[in-house]
């Protein structure tokens, strides 16, 4: 009995310690709802035109994590696979930078198993949650 808790622990603590390094994975797509709030409490949108236009971009957004990549589609345009190295910050927050300095850093905040991010370049927040598979 003692020999099977050994081969156990010993099968079991690779899978542990990769856990471990990997502080994100999966594909996340964009929270309409939630992130189209936050945009109207930061931005006048004049018209129902507009109000359907920036709903529609929003729809389309996604991130797709794996360890140390990521890609993602973002306003119209697609991010092709970025080696990325993230930090946690605190317990739920992690720092994503690109060493090749494509983009932004973008910190992370976990709100159960969604997060936001802060679009600094028009002030608002991106809130993002995982796809069921």
């Amino acid at each position: 009995m003692k020999t099977i808790g050994i081969i156990a622990i010993l099968l079991f603590s690779p899978i542990v310690l990769a856990d471990d390094d990997c502080l994100i994975s999966g594909v996340f797509n964009i929270d309409t709802a939630k992130t189209m709030a936050d945009f109207l409490e930061h931005h006048t949108i004049t018209s129902p035109e507009e109000k359907r236009a920036w709903t529609e971009v929003f729809s389309s957004l996604s991130h797709e994590w794996r360890c140390d990549e990521m890609r993602g589609g973002n306003f119209g345009y697609e991010i092709p696979w970025q080696k990325v190295s993230v930090t946690q910050l605190e317990p739920h927050t992690l720092l994503v930078s690109f060493p090749e300095k494509r983009w932004p850093d973008l910190t992370l905040v976990f709100e159960g198993p969604c997060y936001k991010s802060y679009n600094s370049q028009m002030n608002f927040h991106d809130y993002f949650c995982p796809v069921e598979e």
